[in-house]
């Protein structure tokens, strides 16, 4: 529309025109002001004070072929047709010196036919001063450099896909061959956003690589470098939002970016919820990978003073929302792709009490179940409260709270529900030493073990929540089986008990080999403790409401008082073999025998040769209880109930001889006969009732009931004597 020129001076140019070949528009501005610093024409030689720029537009177009652009075919149409090439200096031979570049409201368009890229830049408000400007070598040396309120909008075209076809292509900072430095840069209040048509679908969680939506976008940075392909630049502090809810509120660090590489050097990162430090480098083939980031973007990195909420990971990585509450204190040094992942050096701290400390290596994240570990842990301490908070989903038997603080140092090797254990545990009830492979249905919530175990003062009552008759246990044993709990406890045991708190007694140096299922034992014991010497081979179960025995058992020693069993001193020895169900004489129905007996209560002492009991239920309501030794042969058979009878003769007694007794005790009904035959007994009868001197050839029947007040006993008794008393036929 106008044009003024001061030769050597200046020019100005108001709402100009400039169409490319095509007929559309390459540049264009309400106004272009040059202040001319040197002009000489004929030495291709131009310096510029300052160029300003307002409502410019410049439009950039490539062919589908690459090697056409509308701007070097608008040169092109100003050179000779007779011209011939100059080979011997680059095409553009012009030196032009530019100190000073000022726009208003530029658009800048870039269309890449040949990559499908259209690229639009708004730039409100620039201020640029220069070093230095070389065209011809194709260097811009920036003094500094503020843009304001920048829009960036890329959107690549749809494109027919092939087989190694990548919808993002990669991003080139600059053209080819161009470099660009700047001493100070500073970026305030840019959005950038980025479009893949080739998929229109916008991910709902997470950041979506084709589909970036950047806010508030301020960086500023010096002593920066930036060519065709890479970015390097000291950044001093950055800031930004993305859509997705991820918002990066400080970044100052050493950057280096390209399209395969960003590496951040004396970082300092921090986010709403996350504050990285030290470096950290992120290694790709394309930017496309950082939509498989797990399995395409390799991460190198050494962390100091790190804070990493699983949140912010998020962002990035899928499905991880059960564990993304988490947050991690960390240091060390990590290297490969999160898949594929290794740390050494590593301080890791989470939840309330969990602390790591060692090299890993694991493989198969971000499946939990499915990720091979290899831990070699110089410390290891956590809680089953900081494991649920962890993974809330995560079913643990209720149990294992009993341990409190767990401390494991040693290796791990293997997945998370089937690894090798080789270390120690440190709980709060006692330590472990292990060698086992461990195994965790999660599905059906059971666990499986096999391998070498020893526990250390390890309280297994509290642990199986049976502290009322098991304490503290000392072991070393191989092991096999299954269960966390009592109710699903299944192990054959090989090995040897040093020490075992039971019903109030520490037994020591018991050799076991033998299958533990629930409450019961099948297997052989050999104990040789101070207070009992034995050998004991069968089963014991206890998991039932009437326990079941059926076992051979040699017994040198039994102290029964130190064993807390007796208040007396009595020690037995002797040979038992049985073969019963039942706790006490009244659910028994079965067999005992006892051989080669010797009961000794402080200096007395008694041998039995023999004695066996035989108890069977002959109908619902009656049962039968026969004893044959050496010194006594007795049954009894009828209803009755041992536990009873003496309450029952009570208050038999009081109805016979007391007047008007009216009889308002619950007992069972007893309705039984006996006959008890005494041969020799000695002075067996000492070590039950010390005064008890003497019974022998006896004779006993008699008959009982309680319902109709009835009893019957004939007896035959030649000598018995009892404290002072002495009563002979």
């Amino acid at each position: 529309e106008r044009v003024e020129i001061q030769f050597f001076n200046k020019a100005d140019l108001v709402n100009f025109y400039v169409e490319d070949y095509n007929h559309d528009t390459l540049i264009s501005a309400k106004e272009l002001k040059v202040s001319f610093k040197i002009f000489e024409l004929f030495k291709k030689r131009i310096g510029v004070n300052r160029i300003f720029l307002n409502d410019g537009t410049i439009h950039l177009h490539r062919d589908s072929t690459g090697k056409e652009m509308n701007l070097t075919e608008l040169i092109n149409n100003f050179k000779s047709p007779d011209a011939k090439p100059d080979t011997s200096k680059s095409p553009f031979s012009w030196h032009i010196d530019l100190r000073a570049l000022e726009l208003l409201n530029t658009d800048f368009r870039y269309l890449d036919d040949k990559t499908h890229t259209d690229m639009k830049v708004f730039v409100p408000s620039c201020d640029v001063a220069l070093n230095k400007l070389s065209i011809d070598k194709k260097i811009i040396d920036i003094k500094s450099a503020t843009i304001d309120g920048t829009r960036v909008t890329v959107d690549l075209m749809k494109r027919v896909k092939t087989v190694n076809n990548d919808s993002i292509s990669p991003i080139h900072f600059m053209a080819a061959g161009m470099t660009v430095k700047f001493a100070t840069l500073a970026l305030t209040n840019t959005n950038f956003r980025m479009d893949d048509h080739n998929n229109d679908t916008i991910q709902p969680k997470g950041m979506d690589f084709k589909h970036l939506n950047i806010s508030n976008l301020n960086f500023f940075a010096e002593s920066g470098i930036v060519t065709e392909d890479s970015l390097l630049a000291n950044i001093k502090r950055m800031t930004a939002k993305e859509r997705s809810g991820f918002e990066l509120q400080n970044l100052s660090a050493e950057a280096f970016v390209s399209n395969k590489n960003i590496t951040l050097n004396k970082l300092h990162l921090k986010t709403s919820n996350s504050e990285i430090s030290n470096f950290i480098s992120l290694r790709y083939s394309a930017l496309n990978d950082f939509k498989n980031f797990m399995n395409a973007v390799a991460i190198k990195a050494d962390f100091k003073g790190t804070a990493l909420s699983l949140k912010d990971l998020g962002y990035f990585i899928k499905n991880i929302s059960k564990v993304e509450h988490n947050k991690f204190f960390l240091s060390g040094e990590i290297d490969g792709k999160i898949s594929a992942l290794k740390g050494r050096g590593i301080e890791i701290r989470t939840g309330r009490n969990t602390i790591f400390r060692g090299d890993f290596d694991t493989k198969g994240l971000p499946d939990i179940y499915e990720t091979s570990l290899n831990l070699r842990i110089k410390k290891f301490a956590t809680t089953i409260d900081d494991l649920k908070h962890f993974y809330p989903d995560a079913k643990l038997p209720e149990n294992l709270y009993n341990l409190g603080t767990i401390n494991y140092t040693g290796s791990l090797d293997g997945f998370l529900t089937d690894f090798v254990s080789n270390g120690k545990f440190v709980t709060s009830i006692g330590s472990a030493t292990t060698d086992v492979n461990f195994k965790y249905d999660k599905k059906r919530n059971k666990a499986s073990y096999n391998g070498d175990l020893a526990l250390n003062e390890f309280d297994l009552g509290k642990f199986l929540t049976l502290e009322n008759m098991l304490g503290k246990v000392s072991l070393q044993t191989k092991i096999s089986g299954g269960g966390l709990t009592l109710e699903s406890l299944h192990a054959e045991l090989d090995g040897n008990i040093s020490s075992i708190y039971l019903r109030g007694y520490d037994y020591k140096d018991v050799a076991v080999n033998g299958y533990v299922l629930k409450k019961s034992f099948n297997g052989s014991l050999n104990i040789h403790d101070p207070f009992l010497d034995m050998s004991f081979d069968g089963k014991a179960d206890m998991s039932t409401k009437i326990p079941e025995f059926n076992f051979n058992a040699n017994i040198q020693k039994a102290s029964l008082k130190n064993l807390n069993i007796t208040k007396d001193s009595i020690i037995v020895a002797g040979k038992v073999k049985s073969d019963f169900k039942g706790s006490n004489l009244d659910n028994m129905t079965g067999k005992m025998e006892l051989d080669d007996v010797t009961i000794t209560r402080d200096t007395t002492q008694s041998y039995i040769k023999y004695f066996t009991i035989n108890a069977k239920l002959l109908s619902a309501e009656k049962k039968e209880i026969k004893i044959n030794s050496d010194f006594l042969e007795a049954e009894m058979d009828g209803n009755f109930t041992l536990k009873d009878l003496p309450k029952a003769v009570i208050a038999f007694s009081r109805y016979a001889f007391t007047k008007d007794y009216s009889d308002t005790t619950k007992i069972a009904p007893q309705d039984f006969t006996t006959d008890i035959r005494i041969y020799e007994p000695g002075n067996l009868t000492q070590i039950f009732v010390p005064k008890f001197h003497l019974i022998r050839n006896s004779h006993i029947t008699g008959s009982f009931n309680s319902v109709e007040h009835q009893a019957n006993i004939q007896a035959s008794i030649p000598e018995i004597q009892f404290d002072r008393y002495n009563a002979k036929r």
